[in-house]
């Protein structure tokens, strides 16, 4: 009995935490997660939302040490993946953001954001036929995402391709 105690509470303890977080009180929701990872420090999910309220409030390296966590614990967790890019590349790791955004692609061939943050990534590495491919690949995904358009105007402008770039915009 005692076993499926502590499982019901860590469950209870994660829904409330999803509540709070939808209902916009981030230091209920924080303390929720925390209490049900105090019970099951293994999961995913509580880690995962603890690193989203961490990243809303400006706290990047908390943020960062709970999508790490919450991918060691599952490696196929391509949002964790997404955010844990985004945050390095703010901080300029651009190669570990790169990295980042390649392990959501394999997971996820489908999601046009991590091909526009990867192309962001590599822009700013000044591998622009990279961030070429990357932006028409989320351009085929995602069609009517007005900002992919500008980005590859940009990244045509900074190769030099003056027409192609006044084309994409």
């Amino acid at each position: 009995p005692g076993k499926y105690y502590a499982t019901d509470l860590h469950r209870n303890d994660f829904q409330l935490g999803v509540s709070y977080l939808e209902a916009g009180l981030a230091g209920e929701a924080l303390a929720a997660f925390g209490r049900s990872l105090a019970r099951r420090p293994d999961q995913p999910d509580a880690l995962y939302n603890s690193g989203v309220i961490h990243q809303r409030r400006g706290e990047m390296e908390k943020a960062a040490d709970r999508y790490s966590e919450a991918v060691l614990r599952q490696p196929d967790f391509a949002d964790a993946h997404a955010n844990l890019g985004v945050i390095l590349a703010q901080a300029g790791r651009l190669d570990e953001a790169a990295a980042a955004f390649h392990r959501v692609l394999e997971l996820r061939s489908d999601h046009a954001e991590a091909l526009i943050n990867l192309g962001n990534v590599e822009l700013a590495r000044g591998h622009v036929d990279r961030a070429l491919r990357a932006y028409s690949a989320a351009v085929e995904l995602e069609p009517k995402i007005p900002q992919i358009q500008k980005k590859i105007g940009d990244a045509y402008r900074r190769a030099g391709d003056v027409e192609r770039a006044r084309s994409a915009y």
